[in-house]
């Protein structure tokens, strides 16, 4: 359901779940969609020893420029990203689908096709 870490929207689903049910909630702790998407591609978040920049797909094009550094976008599901290589057309992306599961997908380019849902370094 996601590392509540990076996505607090899991955290608020499950308080408003608990208005309802009768429920516990143990967090455990295991391996991010970033780290995922870093070991998959074998890059590093901080290219050159760079900041590395966590934001979400609808503030991405908002908030982005070239002296953020390197960018980590989580729950990009409106692509957000395709407006980021419009205007920096020498961006390079990495990105991946439902990561940790069997349906993981990985591709990478200017021009990959683009899942659903993803998470996604740009590299500058």
């Amino acid at each position: 359901m996601g590392d509540p870490a990076l996505y607090d929207s899991i955290l608020q689903v499950i308080e408003a779940l608990r208005v309802t049910i009768t429920m516990d909630l143990t967090v455990i702790p295991g391996v991010s969609a970033p780290q995922l998407l870093a070991a998959a591609h074998e890059i590093t978040l901080n290219s050159g020893g760079r900041s590395v920049h966590l934001t979400t797909g609808r503030r991405l094009l908002e908030e982005y420029n070239r002296g953020l550094g390197d960018v980590v976008v989580l729950n990009d599901h409106d692509f957000a990203c395709r407006g980021l290589v419009e205007e920096f057309p020498d961006v390079e992306l990495y990105w991946g689908a439902y990561l940790g599961t069997r349906s993981r997908s990985w591709p990478t380019g200017h021009s990959a096709p683009s899942p659903p849902t993803c998470s996604t370094c740009a590299r500058v």
